[in-house]
């Protein structure tokens, strides 16, 4: 979505208007399913934001800006099967370093280990951990701790301990290891994009009131963000727009 894909923007665009289509017949009609916003897909209905961030919406369909132009981007994704596909694509438009596979959570001792990868018919929502959801198949993966890929991306001169970082995540509940490891190595994050609601419903209140303290204590700046969800897509348009131009690297995890 960041880098100016017309055909999903418009995908994702359209697909909000008709959720809210949806939406209101079930209300219409009284029917018991989902209705409330800030449940399911999108945090916002369309109808509740302003003309104005439509028109920002619209204009970077009508008119796409790759806003990770400039950035050194390294991106570690174990679903190579559906991310596969984009890789080339993204880098014929910008500098990707990608890496098949997963992050561990914060509670594996090891720092290398191959696990179990429970795949969903929602590819967003899949993951280390077996939660029983839509899971339609499982495999294998080599998953590394968030602090060794540091090791790793840092003895290869993939980025330097000067550099601020900016990580977009979906992780599946890995966010609290990714936060502890920014605090073991020292890097300095400047913002996290992504959700960490996962962190409470895998690990509890105490794992997600650490990850809020460790976002607190590194004064990493959170914004939650969805690129399927076009009511987060403005607030990570502004985050980006100014780091096109410095050429600050992007580490977007995802296990």
């Amino acid at each position: 979505m960041l880098a100016g894909d017309r055909s999903y923007l418009c995908s994702m665009y359209c697909r909000w208007w008709f959720d809210w289509f949806k939406r209101q017949v079930k209300i219409i009609i009284r029917h018991p399913g989902r209705t409330r916003y800030g449940d399911g897909a999108y945090i916002s209905s369309p109808a509740g934001c302003s003309l104005a961030y439509h028109r920002r919406c619209l204009g970077q369909i009508a008119m796409p800006n790759n806003l990770l132009a400039g950035l050194k981007i390294i991106a570690v994704d174990p679903l190579y099967a559906v991310t596969g596909r984009y890789v080339d694509w993204l880098k014929s438009r910008l500098e990707l370093y990608f890496f098949p596979v997963a992050v561990l959570h914060h509670d594996c001792p090891a720092d290398m280990e191959i696990q179990a990868f429970f795949q969903t018919g929602n590819t967003l929502s899949s993951s280390l951990l077996d939660t029983g959801e839509g899971v339609t198949s499982r495999s294998y993966v080599v998953g590394f701790s968030f602090s060794r890929l540091l090791r790793e991306f840092l003895a290869h001169d993939l980025i330097k301990p000067e550099d601020a970082l900016t990580i977009r995540m979906n992780c599946e509940g890995a966010e609290l290891g990714v936060l502890r490891s920014l605090e073991e190595t020292g890097l300095k994050a400047d913002r996290l994009l992504g959700s960490i609601g996962d962190i409470r419903k895998n690990f509890g209140d105490q794992a997600h009131d650490d990850a809020i303290r460790l976002l607190a204590k590194e004064n990493i700046e959170f914004q939650y963000f969805k690129g399927s969800d076009p009511s987060t897509w403005v607030k990570a348009f502004e985050v980006f727009e100014p780091m096109a131009s410095r050429g600050d690297r992007a580490i977007p995890p995802k296990s």
